[in-house]
């Protein structure tokens, strides 16, 4: 008797359980994708007992961007009291797809909950995903059977700032019919891990492609210098769409796949943490005389910040030799332009010449700006070719360049000295020279020449002042040359020889240069000053006892 007690009260317990379990409502939808060309969800809501209304109400899910931003859903109708019939429903989202990484999936559950009882509630998978198609994947007419990557510069999925990247993209017309022709644009695009587009390419315009036929086209370009910063990680996506019915035909599928992963990485090489792009030297040919611009962009593509860049220019046989500065170049910085205007020499031969550009960068602030010795680093040299055609004079004077120098300060070792040269121009034409000492590299370091290029009308004459640091070991007597290049000529002016006065020794000074040179006396006053000590002390002890 007690065991059938016990049974029928189990089975109560199990009957109760399962009445208490068992949902009080169904809904017709367990999950939906979402997406630009669909933003909302229809679904509908039935109570199991028609005889016992369901208080619905929806919690929504958290759900976030790459920009950790919080995406919103609402419902329509938001809550439903007494529901005791079906009745539809629509779910819809203001997501921000611009926040989103393209082709990544972003889920979470909608829970549909009778409010009067917590545990009676189901759930809704909403998934959401950004596709490169601005109204989302549209048809199915067009598909990309080839997207390849080519990095012209190195690696094919690790790019620098700079190197040039080369995209080859295939579409094809699904149509089994000649004549379903469909006009085709096809657009590339590379975005962040933020979901931010980092490079704006124009689109191609393939035309008309024939159904069940392909066409084929190739971008290339250069990556910006400003990418790598923040991030390495970088996604390249293609799409193709029907010309102005990209809301009915587009796809941006390949091999099942919405992107292609690229790393972006920064120069860690001390010698290429500067670049030039866009380099560009105007008019060629010239003509002698002729007036030239020079212009380039700078770019920062390593990965420290730069305070300070010295930017050089210099081609001996143009008698060019300038310099500028750019301050404050970081890395997330788009490429500086610069520019030197500049006259090509009236007396040089006609023919193709060499300009040197270079950069020197990673600034010590103990010095000025437009000292070389300012900067640890510099970039290799980037060579350039101008061609000189035309109003030229054929030949110089035997004689056109007269110098006379003479040192202006005293030659001490570890200081400055200064020499004045007068360069005189004894020629019959304006002749430009450029001056350059030679020689002296045993000797000293040359600080500036001040101005190293002038100009000078037949008989007029100009001084030029020369700044040598004299290194701190030199000593003895010392010469070296004064050098006036012009017209791919040189007149050099040797500078009598001069002493170098050696850095004096404490010894130098003058109280031990008087012990030095009278040793013999000193000694005897030190033997007279000891004596004397040992007199006053003998005495002091007599006259204790």
């Amino acid at each position: 008797m007690n065991k059938k007690i016990f049974s029928l009260f189990l089975l109560t317990v199990i009957l109760e359980l399962t009445l208490v379990l068992a949902s009080s409502f169904s809904v017709d939808l367990t999950s939906t994708a979402l997406s630009q060309a669909k933003t909302s969800e229809t679904f509908t809501i039935t109570p199991a007992n028609t005889s016992n209304s369901v208080d619905v109400s929806f919690e929504f899910p958290q759900i976030r961007d790459e920009q950790n931003g919080l995406i919103q859903f609402t419902a329509n109708p938001s809550s439903f009291p007494n529901l005791n019939s079906t009745q539809t429903f629509t779910i819809s989202t203001t997501a921000d797809y611009s926040k989103m990484l393209i082709g990544k999936t972003y889920s979470g559950a909608l829970i549909v909950k009778n409010s009067a009882n917590s545990s009676d509630s189901q759930s809704i998978t909403l998934n959401l995903i950004r596709s490169y198609c601005d109204y989302g994947e549209k048809g199915t007419n067009l598909s990309i059977t080839k997207f390849t990557v080519n990095n012209l510069d190195g690696d094919d999925e690790e790019w620098f700032p700079l190197e040039e990247i080369e995209v080859k993209v295939r579409i094809e017309n699904n149509n089994p019919s000649d004549g379903a022709r469909i006009d085709t644009v096809v657009e590339l695009g590379l975005y962040d891990s933020k979901g931010k587009e980092q490079l704006d390419l124009d689109s191609v315009d393939l035309g008309r492609i024939k159904g069940d036929d392909t066409k084929e086209t190739t971008f290339t370009f250069t990556v910006p210098s400003d990418l790598g910063v923040d991030s390495s990680s970088y996604y390249l996506a293609v799409k193709a769409y029907q010309d102005g019915k990209k809301d009915q035909v587009c796809t941006s599928k390949y091999d099942s796949s919405f992107y292609k992963s690229i790393t972006i990485s920064r120069q860690d090489d001390d010698e290429k943490q500067i670049s030039f792009t866009d380099v560009s030297i105007a008019p060629s040919p010239a003509q002698c005389g002729e007036e030239i611009t020079l212009r380039a962009k700078v770019a920062n593509v390593g990965d420290r910040d730069q305070e300070e860049i010295k930017i050089k220019v210099f081609s001996r046989d143009l008698m060019l030799n300038d310099y500028k500065v750019i301050s404050d170049l970081t890395q997330d910085d788009s490429a500086k332009t610069i520019e030197f205007t500049f006259n090509v020499p009236a007396n040089i031969t006609e023919k193709s010449y060499t300009i040197e550009l270079r950069s020197l960068y990673d600034f010590n602030d103990d010095y000025s700006s437009s000292d070389d010795d300012a900067y640890d680093e510099q970039s290799e040299a980037k060579y350039l070719s101008l061609i000189v055609n035309g109003n030229c004079v054929s030949s110089a004077p035997a004689e056109t360049v007269q110098i006379i120098a003479s040192l202006e300060s005293e030659a001490k070792a570890g200081e400055e000295m200064l020499i004045r040269a007068n360069i005189k121009n004894i020629g019959n034409t304006a002749t430009t020279f450029l001056i350059i000492p030679s020689g002296i590299e045993g000797f000293s370091t040359l600080e500036k020449v001040d101005p190293q290029s002038i100009t000078l009308n037949a008989g007029q004459s100009q001084d030029v002042l020369i700044y040598l640091r004299l290194n701190s070991g030199a000593s003895g007597e010392q010469t070296f040359n004064i050098n006036a290049i012009y017209g791919g000529k040189t007149k050099s002016f040797r500078i009598a020889p001069f002493t170098i006065q050696a850095k004096k020794s404490i010894l130098d000074l003058s109280f031990f240069s008087n012990i030095k040179d009278n040793w013999f006396i000193w000694i005897i006053v030190l033997i007279n000053v000891v004596l004397i000590a040992l007199i006053v002390v003998v005495a002091i002890r007599i006259a204790r006892k």
